[in-house]
């Protein structure tokens, strides 16, 4: 019988590679090591042999725990270890009893406690993981129970949260991979000592599996890849085709489920048989599926899909892969042909054949992978990127110069590591609610930095509300196009809490995507607090137009020593503020810059370079204490612009327009293509409306191919989800990992959307409302025309702007405007202003006039152009006559600009007398200069001279007499209907107000009361 002819697996019949794995387990058990074994054998070599054997032969092994990535291996593997590995080896498993018993969260207790003498647990890795999150008793009921861990297809890169599963079992670990990849060592800790590889070379040579060939030939569509596949299948393939397959089966790969449609219906339509497997599929349709079918009860010739058979095919019937959809990565690759290398009955000559595009990534990456495999054999225990890391630190002295100072080496076991590095006063701040687990947030973190190839080092807690993650980073140069240079990095994560805030800051900028999902934005309201304070002043902002439209501006930032200083634009209120700067403090002695980014919380204080670690944490108290600080109200400064607001009933997209300015950088177009050159991302930077046929779909265009983009709300999370798996698919990032081009805009929430509720408009994760307040109820700095109008009581009384003129010819009536400009404003308010002039010209003179008269004091530095404007009727509210004064105002304002070379175009005749006409009676004023002595380039080049220094002050006046009252513009302006007239006045004087701020300079107007 088997049994008494086997009395130990060293007996079995197996191949000896097989044996080498087996015995490197048994001695990986007797050595208590505390890392993992690794077994590296190809597809087809006979892994599972090997597992069946240690799971059930060898001695001192009680209870296995064997995990496996995919569900549907969990049956396979039961049947191979129960009986149909040793029915095939002919060995009797009798002697070598065992209970099978597969795991899943909710019955593994159930399982353990029935489990009775030797009894292999089956299950995937995914089980173990959600029974240690949400069984946590019966989790560690298996550990107790179980004496050794098997993880099968240890090629897939496990999630960290899995791996912690498995390292939290405490048990001796076998890994066993069928495809080598950097990240072996990545989650297990793999023992040096106790690996063993069986190459692909010694393998193609013992013949268990064989030798791949690619054959590459030119197509551009379905139809012409079909055609070309059929010509290659009937024509050289079947000549080449494996001798000791007589029934041979074809793996075709597409990129899309679509590409999987057209695929399978362009094979039927030449009468093949053919299978198209995807899980978006319905299965109502023949020979289409959602999941693989049994290979022995499905006849089809031409298996099409997308990634379902990847893995887990295991028919040596396969015998060609035919690659449409090119994979971008060469691990994906290996493992696709890794289903077609089956050689059971070990025949020569046996061929591979993988059918591509000419010119393709496909074969590179395939000759990388052997090249590759050739130096692991030479060397199967060399250092991996992360344990290179700690070599290299050892290697490095002990003290070395750099920066000026004698420096010790780093030492990442130091107690309070945290305490040596240096923090910028940065941090992005986010809402929290109180049931926020923050043991929970930690554990993602560390999955997250883990998948973003970040190995941790050391998570430190130095009080009860801060943590500190130290780790390093690594990658390959970003100039080497073909070999690598792998360099380090080290990096923090600070994490502190205060109430229902959190401070995330990281040093490269990660960003969680844990916190994304489960904290809400700093309302904007809220962040304008941290700009409070009697001394405070902006000096920067950022501005979103709302205006979407092709020749809107849609960005822009404003520069100013005090920006509430300023006229407010005429469109700010179709602007919201993205980003603000500023220096900010109670008194002027004490103030800080400080930056604010309202759409992702950022807060930063840039007078300090950096800070200690305690220094940093007083720093987010005080910003703590000044986002909680209502006492002073409002900033008064962001009244100018739209106002945030709850999102509306109805945020169906109407339009939408992508905010692209980072990801231009970030994004390039995947190519499969080597003799292709990656493009980075470009897009015509415009407006999208969404279709009225398909509602929530626009098209967009993106470096001349378009993409239909679903555009849904997500109530729960107040944001907006795009979905695009084609776009997904089309883009990588240039540098390192991340999420594809579409999982980036949905983070980011990098678009603006225009809903078909109107007035709102959706960006970065908020919606806003444009504020169009008019009159004298708001404050200075919001659309407050007020502020610039100055009540002067004797302009009430004045009907004439310049006429007449004294007999004398040595003035003006003292009715008019021009006498109360040319007297200085004697008796009046305006004196106090006007009693520094030195110099006064009038300029008056029809349609070439810079102005009525200008101004310049030289002792304050002060340049004023003055407008003088009247009318003999009564109205008090005139907007025909605003609208002329206005308009001289703005027409010659270059002049007042410190660069200017214009003249004066009166010049030549200031030297003489003011003349003109009234009633056709001649009005004379003798001497245009009023005040100062000199020619008139004298005077003109002392004026000039004051316009030029950057200290001088500049100001244009319009000066009005009966034709306006600042009383009843009030009360008019602040009235719920206002009449045309008023809307009139109101842009034109804000139209006129942010012309003349656009040069620097100040406008007044004085007016009756």
């Amino acid at each position: 019988m088997a049994s008494a002819r086997h009395k130990t697996w060293k007996t079995f019949p197996l191949w000896e590679h097989q044996k080498h794995a087996v015995q490197t387990i048994s001695d990986y058990i007797e050595a208590e090591s505390d890392g993992s074994a690794l077994i590296r054998m190809p597809t087809g070599t006979g892994k599972t042999g090997v597992i069946a054997t240690v799971a059930r032969c060898l001695p001192n092994i009680q209870n296995v725990l064997l995990l496996t990535p995919w569900a549907a291996l969990r049956k396979q593997l039961e049947r191979d270890l129960c009986n149909r590995f040793w029915s095939r080896i002919g060995v009797d498993p009798e002697p070598w009893p065992a209970d099978f018993k597969l795991v899943f969260p909710s019955t593994i207790r159930k399982s353990v406690d029935e489990s009775e003498g030797k009894t292999i647990f089956i299950g995937t890795i995914a089980a173990l993981q959600a029974t240690l999150a949400g069984w946590e008793d019966d989790y560690h009921a298996l550990r107790k129970k179980i004496d050794l861990v098997i993880v099968d297809e240890g090629h897939r890169e496990p999630a960290p949260k899995w791996a912690q599963a498995v390292r939290g079992l405490g048990k001796a670990t076998v890994l066993l991979t069928a495809t080598p990849y950097r990240n072996d060592h990545k989650m297990f800790s793999v023992d040096a000592g106790h690996i063993y590889s069986y190459s692909h070379r010694k393998a193609v040579e013992d013949r268990f599996i064989r030798e791949v060939k690619f054959n590459e030939e030119k197509f551009s569509s379905p139809d012409s890849f079909v055609k070309e596949l059929l010509r290659f299948y009937n024509g050289p393939f079947r000549k080449k085709k494996p001798n000791a397959v007589i029934d041979h089966r074809v793996i075709i790969r597409c990129e899309t489920d679509v590409e999987v449609n057209e695929i399978a219906a362009a094979l039927k339509e030449k009468r093949q048989t053919a299978i198209a497997i995807h899980e978006r599929f319905t299965d109502e349709e023949e020979d289409y599926t959602q999941e693989v079918p049994d290979t022995d009860k499905e006849d089809a010739t031409f298996w099409v899909h997308q990634n379902k058979l990847i893995e887990g095919i295991d028919d040596p019937r396969f015998s060609l892969v035919a690659i449409y959809g090119p994979f971008g990565n060469a691990r994906s690759l290996v493992q696709q042909v890794g289903r077609v290398l089956r050689n059971p009955t070990r025949a020569a000559g046996q061929t591979a054949w993988v059918f591509c595009s000419v010119g393709g990534t496909q074969q590179p990456f395939w000759e990388g992978y052997r090249k590759y495999e050739e130096n692991f054999e030479q060397n199967p225990v060399r250092l991996e990127v992360r344990q290179q890391f700690f070599t290299m630190l050892e290697q490095q002295p002990e003290y070395e110069y750099f920066d000026g100072s004698y420096r010790k080496r780093f030492d990442y076991a130091a107690a309070d590591l945290h305490l040596g590095f240096k923090y910028p006063l940065a941090t992005n701040v986010v809402r929290v609610q109180r049931s926020f687990d923050i043991k929970e947030f930690l554990a993602a973190i560390k999955q997250e930095w883990h998948e973003a190839d970040l190995e941790i080092l050391k998570l430190e807690h130095p009080d009860a509300d801060s943590w500190v993650h130290v780790y390093i980073s690594f990658g390959n140069s970003p100039l080497l196009k073909d070999e690598a240079f792998v360099g380090y990095k080290i990096g923090i994560t600070v994490t502190h809490r205060e109430g229902n805030l959190l401070y995330f800051w990281d040093s490269d900028g990660n960003r969680s995507e844990y916190l994304d999902a489960n904290a809400e934005p700093i309302s904007p309201i809220r962040l304008q607090r941290l700009f409070a304070g009697s001394a405070s002043r902006l000096s920067q902002v950022s501005l979103m137009s709302m205006e979407l439209g092709r020749t809107g501006i849609r960005r822009r930032t404003i520069h100013a020593r005090s920006i509430s200083e300023t006229a407010p634009g005429l469109a700010d209120h179709m602007n919201y503020c993205s980003t603000a700067a500023g220096q900010v403090g109670p008194t002027a002695d004490e103030l800080h810059r400080r930056y604010v980014g309202f759409t992702r919380g950022r807060v930063s204080d840039l007078s300090t370079p950096s800070a200690d670690f305690q220094t940093y944490l007083n720093w987010i108290q005080q910003v703590t204490k000044d986002l909680n600080d209502t006492q002073d109200g409002e900033v008064e400064l962001f009244e100018r612009f739209a106002d945030f607001v709850p999102a509306p009933d109805d945020p169906v997209p109407r339009n939408i327009l992508f905010d692209l300015d980072e990801a231009y950088e970030l994004y390039r177009t995947k190519v499969t293509d080597a003799k292709e050159t990656p493009q980075k991302l470009s897009t015509d930077d415009l407006c999208l409306e969404v279709e009225t046929a398909d509602p929530g779909v626009v098209v967009w265009m993106v470096n001349g191919k378009s993409y239909r983009i679903k555009i849904s709300y997500e109530p729960d999370r107040k944001r907006y989800l795009l979905e695009c798996p084609k776009l997904e698919r089309a883009y990588e990032r240039i540098e390192g990992k991340g999420q594809n081009l579409i999982g980036y805009l949905n983070r980011e929430q990098s678009f603006r959307i225009v809903p078909i509720t109107p007035n709102i408009i959706y960006s970065h994760g908020r919606f806003y409302a444009p504020k169009l307040r008019l009159g004298a109820s708001q404050g200075r700095n919001r659309l407050d025309l007020l502020q610039i109008v100055e009540g002067v009581d004797a302009l009430g009384d004045l009907h004439h702007e310049k006429f007449p003129a004294l007999g004398d010819e040595t003035g003006w009536d003292a009715g008019s405007v021009f006498h109360l400009i040319d007297s200085l404003g004697q008796g009046t308010e305006m004196n106090k202003l006007m009693r520094g002039f030195d110099t006064l010209v009038c300029d008056d003179a029809g349609k070439n006039e810079v102005a009525d008269f200008i101004a310049a004091d030289s002792t304050t530095g002060r340049v004023i152009l003055i407008h003088a404007k009247a009318a003999r009727e009564t109205t008090l509210l005139s907007a025909s006559a605003f609208a002329e004064v206005c308009s001289q105002a703005v027409k010659n304002l270059d002049i007042l600009t410190p660069f200017s070379t214009i003249e004066p175009p009166n010049l030549s005749q200031w030297g003489g007398k003011w003349r003109t006409y009234w009633k056709e009676i001649p009005q004379v004023v003798d001497g245009r200069i009023r005040l100062g002595k000199g020619t008139a380039n004298e005077v003109w080049q002392k004026i000039r001279s004051i316009i030029r220094d950057p200290t001088a002050t500049r100001e244009v006046w319009i000066v009005v007499g009966s034709t306006f009252s600042k009383d009843k513009f009030r009360e008019a302006a602040n009235k719920s209907k206002q009449r045309p007239e008023i809307i009139q006045i109101l842009y034109y004087l804000q139209s006129t107000w942010g012309s003349v701020a656009s040069i620097g300079a100040r406008l007044r107007v004085f007016c009756s009361p």
